[in-house]
Order: structure tokens, then sequence, then C-alpha cells
């Protein structure tokens, strides 16, 4: 009985010592989820006498156990984000966001991290973060814009970032080999066990609707998702019949000893777009400049499900199956106009075609113009299965594992085009303009297939050093061919016809010089070697990977048949070493690849297919290698982080541009160039106190792409090389008492381009500010509005056409029982100010791109929610 009360007494002594130790610290608990426990995550170490005195009351006893919590409540402030070896901890109660906010809303509030809706990329300090998980599960798979979009951040207790290791790796207690960066959601414990629904209408002007329903459930041992969403409102251009329809299901379940996930998709898309461009494309005697605007609209139809199984038989032995099953249908129209001009016209980017800059060129500046309509549409289906048996064969971990897999895509593609090229400076036989008109059909089936099998054998030397050796062979083979008829001979020129018609003898125009088939085939034989050491503070993981690999191709294009065959081995290297300790977190990577060309290149074909644009081959091409280093260090009592990066490439595939001064044409040919470099740098400084958090971002990027230009395809090329250097300081502030919060955001960017064809420098500034506030008043009310301003100014950059004023308000009433009830009246561009241009330098150009946008309006949004227990 002594004994026990002492052990009791010993138990008490080190928990107040803990809890000690924390709040004296001034900072807060993190709960996190650890296998079927909410465990308390101490942001700041525990001592070392602590850790002893703790270890040893366990090994003397099972008394001491995690502590489950459902709910932590902490006065002192908490720190917002954390690193645990490689592991980055947010906690998403220091970044308070309005009611009803999902994670999009939230994320944009971290330091760091970044979504670009456009692309729908999502990275977080310059890292890609490929899925999206719940609880450690994969849930989202090829669904992050849906997640972002619709999964509501109240539901989230923090947030862990990391490089996941597949299945194998995480069994056998390995690092990751590739970089695979996911975000992993950590969902708060009082939701555990019950259905948490949602439903929402959303309606306003400008045709804007929206219709969404939500469920969610949430367990240490299952977790549920279902998201279903129809309409407009997320979609910005201003198309009118806009559409997207989504329902995405995801299920996670604990079987006895089998972990299975299940995820299904489907969705629908409408969309319509018009956009311009402009371009000054560098040659040797002086720039060529193109001006072109398109209108398109594409309807799209996809269904995907993917299943994930793990079945642990006992604790040496695991089995894991993936597979994923998908198809699609889309269908599209455009229509496009574009001309070459010898000297600078001074067009508009928005509207390059219309008003008086267009009206006063110059005709003998005029070298070309086309105009094209097209219709398309295509069909596809995808598989892939992987199967693996890992055991492991004593308790070292010696382990031997082997996986095969297959893989499918089966495409096929169908386009109608009509195109009008005038070639400005030759004459045709009626003494005019020449012109060239073309009305295509195009029929393009693919068909690819993949098979592999892996064996790697895994043996432990000492305590901290893993060594492993693995041998994997694929073989790929893809058939792609490309059948173009002439259809001018069965319609007139200015003749209406439905589109997509096809006369009856169609098959009699085929054209065999348009027309193409390749067949290739790639056997490669990987062989790896890597070593992992583990310690306290310590991780480091390197490997070399060789890849011997046999390709051949097949390739006839018009009359012209060519065959090669090709050896090579390919060569990857990689290094990650991971030093922390109780204030520094330091990591460095090391990653090499060799990069083989295609063979499609290889051959000495033409690929006049497009009147403007001709392709081809080059025999000489050689192998390829890019190397990439990063650096990050991070001080986590002071908040300050650093983030290095470099990349740079030996022999990289570019290509050459021949420029007809007569037509406008371009001939492109593939060739090896050495010199081609990027980097950045950044330095990061995060500061919370309580109700205040900020953080300043200051970084410098450089980069020099190197590419070849000519006139004359009698002589060589000349070296063009554009180097890019840039700065930017970004500050961002928030503040969140008890009745209202506020956050602002300004940034500004320094940019400067240099081209030493013939000695051009531009020059690019632009300024941001945007300010967040947010009211909460008595009876559920709240105030919300937003603001921006951005002003981009620099060489050719018209400050009219590239200054933004965003000013959005609104209105939000929660009611009902328990507040479930929310109704919101939101007003978005209340100036009509919103732009959207893009505009990029390379070695080859200038571009400037443009794209409509819907302006202002209103929505109304009312959304119920309601939880019931399972």
């Amino acid at each position: 009985m002594i004994t026990f009360l002492s052990r009791i007494t010993v138990a008490l002594v080190v928990c107040l010592c803990l809890v000690t130790s924390v709040s004296g610290a001034g900072v807060g608990i993190l709960p996190t989820r650890t296998g079927d426990t909410s465990a308390i995550l101490a942001p700041d170490p525990v001592p070392e006498s602590v850790r002893r005195d703790s270890a040893a009351i366990a090994e003397m006893d099972s008394l001491l156990r995690i502590i489950n919590l459902d709910e932590v409540v902490v006065t002192a402030p908490v720190k917002p984000v954390l690193m645990r070896g490689d592991t980055t901890i947010i906690n998403t109660d220091a970044f308070k966001t309005r009611d009803g906010a999902f994670l999009e809303d939230l994320i944009r509030l971290i330091p760091g991290m970044a979504y670009d809706k456009r692309t729908g990329s999502l990275t977080y300090n310059g890292k890609p973060l490929n899925d999206i998980m719940i609880n450690g599960q994969p849930m989202f798979k090829d669904g992050k814009v849906i997640a972002l979009e619709n999964l509501r951040a109240d539901l989230l207790s923090n947030i862990k970032i990391y490089d996941r290791a597949t299945d194998e790796e995480m069994f056998l207690g390995l690092k990751g080999r590739g970089k695979n960066y996911v975000l992993d959601l950590q969902t708060r414990s009082k939701f555990d066990g019950l259905l948490v629904n949602s439903a929402s209408v959303k309606y306003g002007t400008e045709g804007k609707k929206n219709l969404e329903l939500s469920s969610y459930s949430f367990g240490s041992d299952k977790n549920f998702t279902l998201m279903l969403g129809s309409g407009n409102a997320n979609m910005m251009t201003d198309y009118k019949d806009n559409r997207s329809d989504h329902a995405t299901l995801n299920v996670s379940r604990k079987i006895g000893k089998v972990d299975l996930n299940l995820s299904g998709h489907y969705g629908y898309s409408k969309s319509g777009n018009e956009s311009s461009s402009t371009s000054d494309s560098y040659l040797p005697s002086g720039n060529t400049y193109n001006a072109s605007q398109s209108r398109s609209l594409n309807r799209s139809r996809n269904v995907s499900s993917d299943v994930r199984m793990l079945w642990h038989p006992d604790d040496k032995t695991m089995f894991s199956m993936s597979g994923a099953l998908g198809m699609g249908r889309s269908r599209g129209s455009s229509t496009s106009r574009s001309e070459t001009f010898d000297s600078d016209p001074g067009l508009n980017v928005r509207n390059p075609f219309a008003g008086h800059a267009y009206e006063m060129i110059d005709p003998a500046t005029r070298v070309n113009g086309n105009s094209n309509d097209g219709l398309s549409n295509s069909h596809n289906l995808r598989y892939d299965l992987d199967v693996a048996l890992t055991r492991k064969f004593n308790k070292r971990g010696t382990a031997l594992s082997l996986s095969m897999k297959v893989n499918g895509n089966d495409s096929h593609d169908n386009s109608f085009n009509r195109s009008t090229t005038e070639y400005f400076r030759l004459i045709g036989s009626d003494g005019r303009d020449s012109i060239l008109y073309r009305d295509q059909y195009n029929a393009s089936p693919s068909v690819n297939r993949g098979y592999g099998t892996r064996l790697s054998f895994l043996q432990p030397v000492g305590k901290s050093f893993k060594f492993e050796l693995s041998y994997e062979y694929t073989f790929n083979r893809s058939d792609y061919s490309r059948e173009t008829y002439d259809l001018s001979p069965f319609f007139d020129r200015d003749s209406e016809r439905n589109p997509g018609e096809l006369p009856p003898d169609y098959e009699t125009a085929f054209v065999d010089s348009l027309s193409n088939r390749t067949l290739s085939r790639t056997h490669s034989n990987n062989i790896g070697l890597r070593l992992d050491y583990n310690s306290k503070n310590l991780n480091v993981s390197g490997g070399c990977f060789f890849a011997p690999e046999s390709r051949t191709l097949d390739q006839k294009t018009g009359r012209a048949q060519a065959d090669t065959l090709r050896r090579s081995v390919n060569f990857n290297p990689t290094l990650s070493i991971r030093y922390n300790n109780d204030k520094w977190n330091v990591g460095f990577g090391y990653s090499g690849s060799t990069g083989q060309p295609q063979l499609s290149s290889l051959l000495s074909l033409i690929d006049n297919s497009h009147p403007l644009n001709v392709t081809v081959g080059n025999p000489d091409l050689k192998a390829s290698y890019r190397q990439s280093f990063n650096l990050d260090i991070r001080h986590e009592p002071s908040g300050l982080q650093c983030n290095g990066y470099f990349s740079n490439a030996y022999n990289e595939q570019t290509t050459a541009t021949y420029y007809n001064p007569e037509t406008g044409g371009r001939t492109m040919k593939p060739v090896n160039v050495s010199g081609s470099y990027n980097g950045n740098v950044e330095l990061r400084y995060t500061k919370f106190t309580g109700k205040f958090l900020a953080s300043a971002l200051v970084s410098g990027r450089f980069e020099r792409n190197v590419g070849f230009v000519n006139e004359d395809m009698a002589n060589e090329p000349e070296q063009s090389v554009t180097r890019t250097n840039s700065c930017s300081v970004n500050l961002s502030c928030s503040y969140f008492p008890q009745r209202f919060d506020i956050h602002f955001n300004g940034s500004w960017e320094f940019r400067r381009m240099d081209n030493d064809l013939h000695g051009r420098s531009d020059i690019e500034r632009s300024l941001s500010f945007s300010l967040d506030p947010a009211l909460r008043l008595p009876w559920g009310l709240s105030i919300i509005a937003s603001s921006r301003y951005y002003v981009r100014t620099g060489t050719m950059l018209n400050r009219k056409d590239n200054e933004e004023i965003l000013l959005n308000t609104g209105i939000e009433l929660r009611f009902l029982k328990g507040r479930s009830g929310q109704l919101s009246l939101e007003w978005k561009d209340m100036l009509n100010r919103q732009r959207d241009y893009y505009y990029h330098a390379t070695y080859s150009g200038i571009y400037k791109t443009y794209s409509r946008k819907i302006g202002s309006y209103v929505l109304l949004t009312f959304t119920y929610r309601f939880n019931k227990e399972l």
C-alpha cells in the first residue's frame, strides 16, 4: 500500500512539474491526436530531469499513461506554429476566423501558407502540398480544392505539415524517399461520435447561385466526409452560364487489423472565358510583336474512385493494396484571332483589336494574321493497381518487401479546326496577300500501359543505422496516332454547318503529311542503395539510384518513317539531413536526377500541322542532369526562420527558335544548353503575443534562362540569355480581442529583367495592401469587410490598367436554437475595379495576359448547421 501511494505521489509531482514548466514558459498546450487518444503536446521542451523521472516511473508501473481530454482550456497564450523534428504543427486557435469560415479562409492567415485559387496549388514556405489528410488518414485524394472551399475551419484543432513516407517506409521506420509534403488536418475531439451537418443556399446578382450540403463524422478509428455542391458562387469569369457540380465521399475505417480508405468523386463543370495577350519576342535584329484574343467554352464530366487497404496480420507483416479508377469526358469550343508585327503597335492588352491604336497601325508593319474556330471533344479511362507485401524477420527489423503495379490510360481526342492565315508580305497568284485556308478534322487515339515489380531488402546496422538495397523493373508502352482529314473540298469556305459535322466520305480526304503515328517501349531496371541514420537530434537519409534503360520508338510522319533505339543510364542521388534540439531546427537537402530527351524529339521528322509553328527533331540531343539544394533554419525561441533554394541544370533541353520574317512563322528545334539556374532566399519572423500576431518576410529571387533564336535556318542560332532578379517585402499583422478582429497585409516587390541579345532591360514594381476587419456585436450579429489595393508599374505597363481597388462588405446574423442558423449578405467588388493581369519574361520574350472577370455583385447566403449523435 505504501509503495502504491508513493508511486501516486511521484506521478502527481511529475505532472505538476510538467504543467509548471509549460505554464511558466508562457505558452499554452496544443491538443493533438496520437493513435486512439488525444495527447497533450507541450510546445516548450520538457526538462531532461523530468523526462528521466517519467521514464523511470513508466518502467516501474503502467500507471502513467497519456491523459485523454475532450477539451483543454488554458489562459496562457498558445504558440501559433511549432516545429517537432521535420513536422510543422499549426495551432488553429491562434488564427481567429469568422463564423462559417472554410479551410481556405484559415490558411490565408497562416504565415508561409499560399493558395493560388486560379491554379489550385497549395504551398507552405515554397514547398508544394500534394495531399490533404484527416487525422493521419488519406481522405481528399485529387480533391484539394474541394476540401479547401468546403471543409469548415471550426472543426480543426491543429494542422500538421510534413513529408509523408509511403506505407511501406512507415512500417519499416524509414524516412520518405520522395518529397511528398501533406496537409494533415487534426479534428477537435469534441466532434468525435457526432454527425456534423451543414446545408447552405446562396443567391445573388449577376446570376450567382449555389447549393451546398456537407456531412462529417470523425473519430480515432473512423472518419467520414460527404460534400455536395452545385452552382457558380466560386467561379469568377463573367460567363453567365458558368456552373460547377461536385459530389465527394471519403471514408476511412479501422476494422480489426485492417485499415481501409475509400473515396469517390463526381464532377461536372461548364465554364466560359475571354482573354487576350500581347508579347514582345526577342530577335537578333530586333523584336517581333504579337497580339491575340480568344473566347472559349468548355464542359467536362468526370467520375473517379480510390481504395486503399492496409492489413497487419501480426506485428511483423504488412500487406497493402491501393487502386484507382477514373473516367471523364470533355467538350470545348473556341474562337481566336492573332496578328504579328515587326514594330511595336502599342496595343492595349485588354482589347488589342479595338480602339484608336489598332486603327493607326502602319500596314507595312503587319507580318501575318490568323483566325481560328475550333471544336474538340475527348474521353478517357485510367486505372492503376498496386499491391505490396512486407515481412520483418526479427526484432532488429531485418525485412524483405515485394510489390507489383499495373496502370493504364486510354484516351481518344477529336477536334475540328477552321483557320485562315493571311501573309501580308507574300503575294498570291491573284496579286493579293497570300492566304492559307484550312478546314481540318483530327482524330487522336492513344493507349498507354505500364507494369512494374520491386524487391527490397532492409538490414539495420547497430541501433541507429538502416541499410536498404532495392531492385525495380518497369515496362511502359505508349501508342499514339494523329489522323488528319482535309474537309475543305466538302464545304464552302463561307458556308454554315453544324459544329462537328463530318461528311459521309471524309476518309477519302486523309492528309498523310499532317498525320503521324508513334509507338514507344521503355524497359527500365532501377537499382537503389540507401542508408538512414536516426538519433535523438539528428536524422540523415541518403541514397543513390541507378536505372539502366532501353527505349525504342517507331514513328511515321506523313510518308517519312523513322525508328530509333536508345540505351542510357539514369542517375538519381539524394541526401536529407535534419538536426533539431530545444532551440534550433536545421534541415538540408540535395536531389539530382538525369533526364533523357523524349524519343519523338530525337527523330529528324518535320511536323507542320500548324502553319505558323513548325517543329523538327534533333538526333544529337544529350541527356540532361538537374540538381537542387535547399536549406532551412528555424530558431524556435525567437520565431526566426530562413529558407534557401538553388537549382541548376547541365545539358538542359530547351528550344531553338528560327523566325521567318516574311511569314512570321516559327520553326522550333530542341537543343541542349547549360547555364540555366534559379534560386531564392527567404527570411521570416513571426511574433505572437496573445491577441496580436505579426509576421514579416523578406525574400530575394534570381533566375537565368538560356535559349536560342535566329532569323535564318541556314545559320546557327544566337544565344538569348534573360536574367531576372527580384526582391520583396511582406508584412502581415492580426489583432483579435474579444469583440472584433482585424487582419492587415502589405507587400512590395521589385523585379528587373535583362536580356543580353540586344541589351534590353525591363523593370516591374508592385505594391499591395489589404485590410480585413470583423466586428462581433450582441445578438449573434457580425459585420465583416475586406479591402485590397494593388498597383503595378514599370516598363511598358499602363498604371490605369494595372491598378486594382477591391472593396467587399457584409453582415451576418446567427440565430435559431444554439445559433444553428446563419444569414449573411455580402457585397463583392463594390467599386467594380477587380483586374486579372499576368506578366512574365523568359529567354524568348516578354508576355502579358489579361482575363475578363466578373464585376460587382451581391450575394445572400442562408446556412443551417446541426449535429446528431451516432
